[in-house]
């Protein structure tokens, strides 16, 4: 019992936990703007992986693997995290008021909509959940077992969960601990790490394309 746990929660740390595009956002808003801002970073990614998941069950996933569609979102990925570094560093170049409660309201919502973009648009995560999960799904579906499915699903939900509750506390703590000379830095960083993203998507995108050419 004990391993049937522990295997797919396993499985959602080492989805969430390597340094994407999503972490790097996390991690800059959080130290930006605090916990909740990077905890609904995350929770946006959940829901994406939870889509994948639900596709993978249904058999749907797969029709995101075509060259076509990997070059679309290749590209989607590129206009998308290099819109978001630039607005960062906009954002710096001229800060902003504080948010009306109002306002914070409509910026946690585009919250966890940019986190889930982020993680909808990540090649990995599709790689991730069309062959890892996708193989390790294969016989249970089959099967019809699906309480199975549905349980190791739930664990590397929990899974991933626990990394962005995790990294959103870090990136809280890091926040009220560094000057701000240095949390303006490590804005532009991120920001920049984040076009840096986007411009390799683009270039992965562009050399789809020309072999499909």
């Amino acid at each position: 019992m004990f391993t049937s746990i522990m295997n797919p929660l396993m499985i959602g740390l080492s989805l969430a936990a390597p340094m994407g595009p999503l972490n790097v956002e996390a991690m800059k808003r959080g130290i930006e703007r605090g916990f909740w801002t990077a905890w609904l970073i995350g929770i946006g990614g959940l829901a994406a992986d939870i889509g994948f998941m639900v596709l993978v069950c249904y058999g749907g996933l797969p029709v995101l693997t075509t060259t076509a569609n990997q070059i679309c979102l290749h590209y989607f990925g590129f206009v998308f995290l290099t819109g978001i570094g630039l607005y960062s560093l906009k954002s710096q170049v001229f800060p902003q008021h504080l948010p009306l409660r109002s306002e914070q309201v409509k910026k946690n919502a585009r919250a966890l909509l940019v986190g889930f973009i982020i993680a909808a648009l990540n090649p990995i995560n599709i790689f991730f959940w069309v062959s890892i999960y996708g193989s390790i799904l294969t016989r249970p579906v089959n099967e019809g077992d699906a309480l199975f499915l549905w349980f190791n699903g739930g664990f590397v939900a929990i899974g991933v969960a626990v990394w962005y509750f995790n990294l959103a506390l870090a990136a809280h703590f890091v926040r009220r601990v560094i000057r701000p000379r240095f949390l303006r830095l490590l804005n532009v960083a991120a920001a920049c790490i984040l076009i840096g993203y986007g411009i390799r998507s683009a270039l992965t995108g562009t050399k789809l394309l020309t072999a499909l050419l």
